[in-house]
């Protein structure tokens, strides 16, 4: 064979089966090793009978950060943290042909990434509020590490590939929607003054938000000898309106000075 294998390719026996894969999962340039070491792979129980397990848009998390505050008003933004389901995302495969097992080194990443809205994860620095997040779905409680929550990280990842067998590796992939929006307090104000912030506009106010689609590339793997399908719904805990939402909306044009000129500095007005 003249053709070397791409970084996507794993080779047993002088077999390639070649894996369907983003390149964004690996780092550039990683090298194959196959080492002839027995191990077990690392299985978990819960949860492996579809590829996909859809939640239905359960918002599990309100945080709310105090942009600034003085003596006469402060401006708040609230993050709602909506639970979209998890699938097991196929990072690699391999065929083993020989009468010995292997174990097979690859790169993976894990941490969270922004899927879209960069540029509200930009502005806004929404994914600071998944540090320490824990969700009930499916009846498991599921408390996310320090690691699984920080920025994308490449490890290497050790999976056993026994004697003629097929091992499909999977990691398990966190989905959310996070949908930012601001409101205040003014103490000053006689009438309707905490109060959240919405579109101008005669013919009433929607309130202004900007989401961003979040995935969370989790500390969970399973290796398994088929390749996982389909898709089923489970459902999750939510969590109630705080106790402390504003209780009226207001234009944006009658939000303070202050506010619009924070809002707008980073690509908020009144039209949304």
């Amino acid at each position: 064979m003249t053709n070397s294998p791409s970084a996507h390719e794993a080779i047993l026996d002088g077999e390639i089966e070649r894996d369907p894969l983003e390149e964004s999962v690996e780092a550039e340039g990683t090298e194959e090793k196959i080492v002839a070491i027995a191990g077990t792979p690392h299985p978990l129980d819960d949860f492996i009978d579809f590829e996909v397990y859809r939640v239905n848009n359960t918002v599990v998390s309100r945080p709310r950060t105090v942009i600034f505050q003085n003596t006469s008003q402060n401006l708040f933004q609230r993050e709602d943290i909506s639970y979209q389901g998890f699938e097991w995302a196929l990072r690699f495969s391999w065929v083993n042909r020989l009468d010995t097992d292997h174990t097979y080194t690859r790169q993976v990443q894990e941490g969270l990434t922004i899927r879209e809205g960069e540029e509200t994860e930009r502005q806004f620095g929404v994914s600071a509020s998944f540090r320490g997040l824990g969700i009930n779905a499916g009846g498991v409680r599921k408390n996310f590490s320090e690691r699984e929550t920080s920025r994308l990280e490449t490890i290497a990842k050790n999976v056993n590939v026994p004697a003629n067998t097929t091992v499909y590796f999977y990691q398990k992939q966190y989905n959310f929607t996070t949908t930012a929006w601001w409101g205040q307090n003014v103490p000053g104000w006689q009438e309707f003054n905490y109060f959240s912030i919405g579109t101008n506009g005669t013919s009433g106010t929607r309130r202004i938000t900007r989401t961003a689609a979040t995935s969370i590339f989790a500390e969970e793997y399973t290796s398994l000898p088929h390749r996982l399908s389909g898709s089923t719904t489970i459902t999750a805990q939510g969590v109630p309106n705080r106790s402390d939402d504003p209780p009226v909306r207001r234009q944006f044009m009658n939000s303070t000075r202050e506010a619009q000129d924070w809002l707008r500095a980073r690509g908020v007005t009144g039209t949304g």
